[in-house]
């Protein structure tokens, strides 16, 4: 087809008209989470079994964090997922099971006794909230939404927000913006009291705790993704958030003997000092410490020292 024939034949059409007041009612304000698998281009470009292994385990994670808000619209791509859901309950549930169904997954990856940096799905979240615009009823296209596919179609501040907020995260985070946590702050967690704790000091005091400038990072280790409690959050016992705490760890340890043994590119570092520091941050505020009272332990088997001493020494 010329291209003559071609210009012709979209004004025949109009679809080259776009009226921006028809698509109002496709506007709406909405809290987006975005997890996004760090380290996962560099690991395209080495192994095809490697991409098969992280994306369908990293595809499986999130699908299951998405059967407990299922009124959320989840746009899925190769290795990254937007969530869009006006309730920041349901998007901060689906942050919290994503991490910790990626978190079951690579604790078994290290249990098999063969644990790899390339085989570990370590995501980056982020929670934001903005204008977004989406096709709600994509079962029933009107003549403004023709041509346009409603599960791709996704845009607006709030998708901006969220995805250039990675850049103060890293992976195994769940960030969100100061202006954002303060709604948080009027709500007290319920559960286990060794966590619940730490948690509503998290959200009620204006402390440096888990903070960054004008970011603050949730401690979802904290948390109990048990599905029985659909999107309410609730505190995790003792054992529980320790056993996080030590896989967590493990993963640090390969993550930097794979980024000095294999020449990781050196965004890979960011990641893993970002991580190291959130755990050491928690696991201070286990011991009583927040905010820049947390230290830095020197080693892996001092932070194991550390970690066995409290389990056994902190009342249950």
């Amino acid at each position: 087809m010329s291209f003559g024939r071609l210009v012709k034949r979209l004004k025949a059409n109009g679809h080259h008209n776009v009226d921006s007041r028809n698509w109002r009612e496709h506007w709406s304000d909405n809290w987006v989470v975005y997890a996004d698998l760090i380290a996962f281009a560099a690991r395209s470009t080495r192994s095809k079994h490697v991409v098969v292994n992280n994306i369908v385990r990293f595809h499986r994670s999130v699908s299951e964090a998405h059967k407990e808000a299922k009124h959320a619209r989840l746009f899925q791509f190769t290795d990254a997922a937007f969530l869009v859901t006006p309730r920041l309950q349901a998007a901060l549930s689906f942050a919290v099971t994503t991490q910790h169904q990626c978190l079951a997954h690579n604790y078994l990856a290290i249990q098999s006794g063969k644990p790899f940096f390339d085989h570990l799905i370590i995501p980056r979240v982020t929670i934001a909230r903005g204008a977004t615009l989406k096709i709600d009823n994509p079962q029933t296209p009107t003549p403004d939404t023709i041509g346009v596919s409603p599960d791709k179609l996704l845009a607006g501040s709030g998708i901006v927000h969220a995805y250039t907020l990675e850049r103060s995260s890293s992976g195994g985070l769940i960030t969100l913006r100061t202006r954002d946590l303060r709604r948080l702050r009027r709500r007290r967690f319920t559960g286990d009291k060794f966590s619940k704790t730490i948690l509503n000091r998290w959200t009620s005091t204006g402390s440096d705790f888990l903070s960054q400038g004008d970011v603050h990072h949730v401690p979802w280790i904290l948390f109990n993704p048990d599905p029985k409690n659909g999107l309410q959050l609730r505190g995790d016992s003792r054992e529980s958030v320790y056993r996080k705490l030590e896989t967590l760890f493990r993963v640090v340890d390969i993550c930097f003997h794979n980024y000095r043994a294999f020449r990781e590119p050196l965004s890979v570092s960011h990641h893993i000092t970002g991580l190291e520091r959130h755990l050491v941050e928690i696991l201070e505020a286990l011991r009583g410490h927040y905010g820049t009272q947390a230290q830095s332990f020197g080693s892996p088997e001092a932070r194991a020292y550390v970690i066995q001493r409290q389990k056994e020494n902190m009342p249950k």
